[in-house]
């Protein structure tokens, strides 16, 4: 298992690194970095873990993710079947708030760059309309260089900074609280939710994943994404449940047990919670086109 610091490889000719990722699944490992990250996922789709936002990911969407905020895209398990030839496609750009100068946020000019650039601490989601100009503008950065790179990159953050089509993912304001050992022991324990969370999953099992006592693991657990085991858990099945409603080939009763719910009242319940809707009104709004 890779150690949850990740370090962005760039050159000293570089002040922003544009990273084209082109393969079946995403990078599978929860990590941060110090840069700040801008990523369009053109292709692909799967469950986003960013600091303590848990929810679906799927294509024509942006992520903004503040500086050293553990997140991890998992790909859905299609993506690893050895016969599956769909394919996850991301656009992402790297920099720092000094890349360019300690004041160069500080123009007036620079303003709502800025204001964006803060709010990516609490994680900014951005879904662009199908005819925006900065998917072209997204697809053209990683093939220029140079000056032409820097005046296209300015251009995409002042778009992204100006867009109507923008949330925050988190009410709070991320602060990194992992040893490289701890972000191990918490990368376990999200890949194994992740890969398991169809089933009944008890603190005793998690716990020694974790290689902590109960007591000790729910304790280290809500520390570190300020929600507990269970809430979490709960997100990651509603999210799988969501993408499951929208489509009609599975009735709402097939989709509480298929996600691991034990009874349709609590599943019901629980999704309310969490997006504020019944499954009944959100499948009904999804087919309606009133979900982007």
């Amino acid at each position: 298992m890779k150690a949850l610091s990740f370090k962005i490889p760039k050159t000293n000719n570089q002040s922003i690194r544009v990273q084209v990722d082109k393969q079946k699944y995403y990078y599978d490992n929860f990590h941060y970095h110090p840069e700040i990250q801008i990523s369009y996922i053109l292709e692909g789709s799967g469950t986003r873990i960013i600091g303590n936002s848990i929810g679906k990911f799927n294509k024509d969407e942006i992520y903004i993710i503040g500086s050293n905020i553990p997140h991890i895209f998992k790909s859905d398990k299609i993506y690893y079947e050895k016969k599956s030839s769909l394919i996850s496609h991301s656009i992402s750009i790297y920099f720092s708030e000094i890349s360019f100068g300690e004041k160069f946020f500080h123009l007036p000019e620079t303003q709502s760059a800025y204001e964006l650039l803060l709010n990516s601490r609490k994680i900014i989601f951005i879904k662009p309309k199908i005819n925006d100009q900065i998917k072209k503008e997204f697809l053209n950065i990683s093939d220029v260089e140079g000056f032409e790179k820097f005046l296209l990159f300015l251009k995409i953050l002042d778009q992204l900074a100006k867009t109507k089509n923008s949330k925050l993912l988190s009410k709070t304001t991320y602060e990194l609280r992992n040893t490289e050992k701890n972000g191990k022991r918490i990368n376990d324990v999200f890949d194994f939710v992740i890969n398991n969370y169809n089933r009944n999953l008890t603190l005793e099992e998690i716990s020694k994943i974790a290689n902590l006592s109960v007591t000790a693991f729910c304790r280290f657990f809500k520390e570190r994404t300020r929600k507990s085991f269970i809430e979490f858990v709960n997100e990651v099945r509603i999210g799988e449940a969501c993408k499951l409603l929208n489509n009609q080939d599975f009735s709402i009763s097939q989709i509480c047990y298929e996600v691991g719910f034990n009874n349709i009242s609590n599943f019901n319940r629980k999704f309310k919670e969490i997006t504020n809707l019944t499954p009944k009104n959100y499948r009904r709004t999804f087919s309606e086109n009133k979900i982007e």
